[in-house]
């Protein structure tokens, strides 16, 4: 069942981004676009704790006891990804507080580097 939570919430997130950064291409499509990057964030605002949730609950089911987080290869590699996970919230969160206004006032683009 947690999975079932986990891969869309996901697979939402990666697909989002992909049109975001289309949209912001386009002159004519940017206002869309900073409109989409809102509610993009408000939804990911939701998602994201959520997929971090479901990720810890599974985790816990798989290994019993939270100390196996540091003693298993599996434990170690959900910190890992977690770690990662973090990062990259916060240049979203960072992106979002940037790019956003950004693109609501039409002075940028995202770019897909």
């Amino acid at each position: 069942m947690l999975l079932l939570l986990h891969i869309p919430g996901i697979a939402f997130w990666i697909g989002a981004l992909g049109l975001l950064c289309a949209l912001s291409q386009r002159p004519e499509y940017r206002s869309n676009a900073a409109v989409l990057g809102h509610r993009f964030g408000q939804a990911a605002s939701v998602i994201v704790p959520a997929l971090i949730v479901a990720e810890l609950l599974i985790a816990w089911m798989l290994l019993g006891y939270l100390c196996a987080l540091t003693t298993t290869g599996y434990g170690q590699t959900l910190l890992i990804k977690l770690a990662l996970a973090g990062a990259v919230l916060t240049l979203a969160a960072a992106n979002k507080l940037r790019f956003v206004p950004a693109m609501q006032a039409g002075t940028r683009k995202l770019r897909a580097t």
